[in-house]
């Protein structure tokens, strides 16, 4: 089954009513105005190369599905990738501190890139924090804190609580500014998110210098490729890519 990695962060949590690939809807007035998409704070967090493992299943979870993916995080970027999938995600936080994001095609080696108001276009403006973090200090505060222990050396401490309608845990490792584990549950469907590796020596996200050996395309061109048949073979098969379908023909 295809999917974006980045709509596994926080398949579980209920803290926001837009979760879903973190994207924050664009405001549109009558006149299909797009307001320019707005600065993201920087966060001090430290470089980390993780991986984790989503589990899904259905009350009363006889037939749980689970995907491991990676994380790779520094103050500029955050890149994202599943276990085996031909692609992943790049996002970096630019200068003006608006977030760009690349639709990485390992197996073609090629990337669509967008720009911020491509993003803000398509309605697909990270929260960078809960991009970077899986859990943002905002949902954090919403939960009530409880026991401190470890996790492979680190130390956490236990946050519970009921949001929406749906019984959250998060185990929390400061140090490293991500969690240990998620656990949602509602009367339906569970979702637990479990940190399974931390590498000592993290390898840093997709630097400039490996993105220059691609093939780059700009999202907003992709419509202007629309009589070439080799672009158009690549771009259906970038079914996941933000906004594929407006350029699938």
């Amino acid at each position: 089954m295809r999917y974006l990695i980045s709509a596994l962060l926080l398949p579980s949590m209920v803290f926001a009513s837009d979760a879903h690939d973190h994207g924050a809807h664009a405001s549109h007035d009558q006149d299909h105005q797009v307001s320019a998409p707005a600065a993201q704070a920087a966060i001090a967090w430290k470089p980390v190369d993780v991986r984790f493992e989503t589990t899904t299943c259905e009350i009363p979870c006889k037939a749980p599905k689970s995907r491991t993916w990676t994380l790779r995080r520094d103050e500029r970027a955050i890149e994202l990738r599943g276990s085996g999938a031909p692609y992943g995600e790049v996002w970096r936080r630019l200068d003006d501190g608006k977030v760009d994001y690349a639709f990485v095609m390992h197996d073609e080696d090629r990337m669509i890139e967008y720009a911020p108001i491509d993003l803000q276009l398509i309605n697909k403006v990270p929260d960078w924090e809960r991009l970077g973090a899986v859990v943002a200090a905002e949902d954090i505060e919403r939960l009530k804190a409880g026991k401190r222990a470890r996790h492979e050396g680190f130390a956490t401490r236990s946050y519970t609580g009921s949001v929406n309608g749906a019984k959250v845990e998060v185990v929390w490792i400061p140090e490293l500014h991500l969690p240990a584990k998620i656990d949602s549950k509602t009367a339906k469907r569970r979702v637990t998110v479990r940190l399974l590796a931390v590498e000592n020596s993290p390898a840093p996200p997709m630097p400039d210098v490996v993105r220059e050996r691609y093939q780059r395309v700009d999202y907003a061109d992709l419509g202007d490729m629309e009589e070439d048949p080799d672009a158009q073979r690549w771009i259906r098969k970038a079914i996941n890519a933000p906004g594929h379908e407006a350029h699938n023909h």
